[in-house]
């Protein structure tokens, strides 16, 4: 009983700095089922403290219509809060050093995926959070200069990581990242095929041929690559 007191006074607070309502009952909802304690108790501790408002179970569903996080965006969030979750800042900061080096992460900036891939949102807090927030989670000062949704995803990513419960933590973000390079190159192939049949309707026959070929070099490419 007094662990999940502890667990509830270093997790509620993250909660209550979700300013998406439904972001904050969805993690509510997990709290309640991770601590297997009542949903009300949670809300009521909150309301205690003024954060979570007249927002309770019954309203939930009228209020659900947050927009839908594309199956690359989710992949980042995972990545962050396993990193997050991992318990030495040295085997942080290594990862993110070979995540850095990665011809992945470049090409997340230097294609701009398009953001019907990828919310921008996502890659940008991505980019801060290797650059910024590997060694002490991200002071109070560098949050208070992130907009509302920039810290919306980072809270969310860090109580995330709070609930983290993997034997092998680190061999679950080596298959998290082999999981992102894929999807980026599906996406990669998927406009190159569109490409393809732009040039081939339009009977440029130079631009098929050199689409042929990078197409067969990404398939190549993603039958043979391991980022880390």
């Amino acid at each position: 009983m007094e662990d999940k007191k502890k667990i509830t006074e270093i997790l509620l607070p993250k909660i209550k700095s979700i300013s998406n309502n439904v972001e904050l009952y969805h993690w509510l909802e997990k709290l309640s089922a991770k601590l297997q304690t009542n949903i009300g108790y949670l809300e009521d501790e909150m309301k205690k403290a003024g954060s979570a408002g007249s927002f309770t179970a019954e309203n939930y569903e009228q209020r659900r219509q947050s927009p839908a996080l594309s199956p690359l965006d989710k992949l980042f969030k995972h990545l962050m809060s396993l990193i997050a979750a991992l318990k030495d800042d040295k085997a942080r900061l290594k990862i993110a050093g070979e995540i850095q080096g990665a011809e992945f992460y470049q090409k997340i900036f230097d294609d701009k995926i398009p953001a019907d891939t990828a919310n921008p949102v996502i890659i940008r807090v991505f980019d801060l959070f290797l650059k910024n927030g590997i060694v002490n989670r991200f002071s109070e000062d560098f949050l208070n200069k992130l907009d509302d949704s920039e810290k919306n995803i980072i809270n969310e990513i860090l109580f995330e990581s709070e609930l983290k419960e993997l034997p092998d933590t680190e061999k679950e973000i080596v298959y998290c990242l082999s999981r992102i390079e894929s999807s980026l190159l599906d996406n990669e192939l998927k406009r190159k095929e569109r490409g393809l049949k732009e040039a081939e309707t339009a009977g440029d026959t130079a631009l098929s041929e050199q689409l042929l070929k990078e197409i067969h070099k990404l398939v190549d490419k993603k039958s043979s690559k391991s980022i880390i």
